[in-house]
């Protein structure tokens, strides 16, 4: 009885693994496809875990996460680090380590509150934003951008711009120092490119164009000045362009408030390091007092030379160093030389009358060695047609006594030889008197004198 109910009972467990093998099969086979497409995608997390990481460490910029933390209203107080990558210690000098799981007031006191409630707004709001600042935590210029990756959460990515903003910083102190050079010059200073539009330009052109310099910067000169004036200053332009070389002119200028000047002006091109034509720069000064002055002196001189001519004077310079002297082609002309015939003092010496030799160099010497305050000499001098005539010799070394002994000596030179004439007249006729008054007595003389005059 047991054992037909035994076999009953195995042939129906088998006739049920029969029917219940290929379900087995199916489930065996779905939970095997199941593992392995698991298996695949943990690989391929663990690859995507892998390249994050990878190009997390890897990025030139600091990363860094962070988690925002608000007091009982909602507001940011505080930050904890999350993770950051390897740059962060090299934008801030921080090791990630110190950082990682601590809050920004645990590991940096003194920092910015500011900054914490600009990066609480990313977290809470998820709208980024992106500045330049001073870290008093990192003392360094970081740029920074920062967004929400989620909710109470922000990440930045910064980058240490010390460096920059220093060059930056350096630039803008050498800029303010050129411009208060150029400010400073009472020149008037432009720049223009090819096409006549203002660069730039110093404080007094600005005084002459009547307008601020962000009121000159793009603009032509028949923007600025009057289209006469303009159109001169843009034919000297074209001429400097054409040429490729600087341009001298004078030229009278009207101000905007009225004053006419008459000015110089040097322009010269701007170019490349290759050679290519950039623009113009331009200096133009005032030389209207020069330029009278300039006159003042050529009448003074054409007036002193007239003076001299009748006086029948000329002058003389000797460079007592070198021994080289010049005359003015008068005194020559009144010797009958030509002007090449005295080009050392020696020449000249040669020419003196022995008796009046000593005396001549004499005086000079004593003036060269400070004795005297002035050389004066009386000489006679051989013509070129053999004859002699009289001169009177007055001259000082250059700078004075006062400044030292100077390599020039300059004067001026008169023709004495009427004057001696008469003085040697003078002489004979006051002899003879004498003569005539010890032979005749005095009444004798009286006549004698009477009839002379």
């Amino acid at each position: 009885m047991i054992v037909p109910a035994l076999l009953l009972f195995i042939d129906v467990f088998t006739f049920l693994i029969i029917l219940a093998l290929p379900l087995l099969l199916y489930f065996l086979g779905k939970s095997f496809m199941f593992y392995r497409q698991r298996s695949r995608a943990d690989v391929r997390l663990r690859e995507a875990e892998s390249m994050y990481r990878m190009l997390f460490e890897n990025m030139e910029e600091g990363f860094s996460l962070q988690e925002i933390i608000t007091d009982e209203k909602g507001l940011p107080v505080d930050f904890r680090f999350l993770d950051a990558n390897t740059s962060y210690r090299r934008h801030t000098g921080i090791d990630p380590g110190e950082c990682i799981g601590k809050t920004m007031l645990e590991v940096f006191p003194d920092a910015d509150l500011q900054q914490i409630e600009s990066f609480g707004k990313v977290a809470l709001t998820g709208i980024p934003i992106v500045f330049e600042y001073y870290s008093k935590a990192f003392r360094r210029h970081l740029k920074v951008r920062a967004f929400s990756p989620k909710y109470r959460h922000f990440a930045t990515i910064f980058e240490d711009i010390s460096e920059q903003w220093h060059a930056e910083e350096e630039r803008n102190r050498q800029t303010t120092l050129v411009t208060t050079l150029l400010d400073s010059i009472p020149d008037l200073i432009f720049i223009k490119n090819c096409e006549g539009v203002y660069l730039g330009c110093n404080a007094p052109f600005t005084e002459f164009a009547g307008k601020p310099g962000s009121g000159i910067v793009g603009k032509t000169d028949f923007e600025l000045f009057d289209p006469a004036m303009a159109a001169v200053f843009r034919q000297y332009d074209l001429e400097m362009l054409d040429q490729k070389r600087p341009r001298h002119y004078e030229q009278w200028i009207r101000y905007a408030d009225g004053r006419k000047l008459l000015t110089e002006t040097i322009k010269v091109p701007y170019v490349s390091e290759e050679g290519a034509s950039l623009g113009i720069i331009g200096i133009s000064r005032d030389i209207t007092e020069r330029k009278a002055a300039e006159e003042e002196l050529r009448t003074t001189i054409a007036r002193l030379e007239l003076a001299m001519q009748v006086a029948n004077m000329s002058w003389w310079e000797m460079n007592h160093e070198t021994g080289k002297v010049t005359f003015e082609n008068r005194k020559v002309e009144m010797l009958g030389y030509g002007a090449g015939d005295f080009g050392d003092y020696k020449d000249f010496m040669a020419l003196v009358h022995p008796e009046d030799y000593d005396r001549v160099m004499l005086a000079m010497k004593r003036h060269l060695a400070g004795e005297t305050e002035k050389y004066e000499a009386e000489y006679r001098i051989k013509t070129k047609s053999g004859d002699y005539r009289w001169f009177l010799d007055i001259g000082s070394l250059a700078g004075g006594k006062s400044q030292g002994v100077g390599k020039n000596v300059t004067g001026v030179v008169l023709d004495i030889t009427e004057r001696k004439r008469s003085e040697n007249e003078l002489k004979q006729v006051s002899a003879r008197l004498a003569l005539a008054t010890r032979a005749g007595g005095v009444g004798v003389g009286i006549m004698i004198l009477r009839k002379t005059c």
